[in-house]
């Protein structure tokens, strides 16, 4: 369970980080940027999003392509966010 804790705390801040940097980036180009969650996955390790972009287009499911699809699509705070709420929220003091 405190592993969860931590997991949600640290997708929490990485989602508050990745809000800050989109902001910064905005101001800087006096343009709303938001970096999408595809942009952050490249940066992180460009061949295995190559891997899913490709079973996207080709073999996965509709079921499963439409809905990572829009995933690599929304902004990387979101997701991050999302997730790190949810775990919070799942795994909190069950007490």
């Amino acid at each position: 369970m405190i592993v969860f804790r931590v997991l949600a705390l640290i997708l929490i801040a990485l989602a508050l980080m990745l809000l800050g940097a989109d902001a910064l980036n905005s101001l800087e180009s006096r343009a709303v940027t938001l970096r999408e969650t595809a942009e952050l996955w490249a940066m992180i390790h460009a061949g295995s999003l190559d891997w899913v972009e490709g079973w996207i287009a080709g073999d996965a499911p509709a079921w499963a392509a439409v809905p990572i699809d829009f995933i690599l699509k929304v902004p990387a705070w979101a997701v991050t966010g999302v997730l790190g709420v949810l775990f919070a929220l799942l795994f909190g003091r069950g007490e």
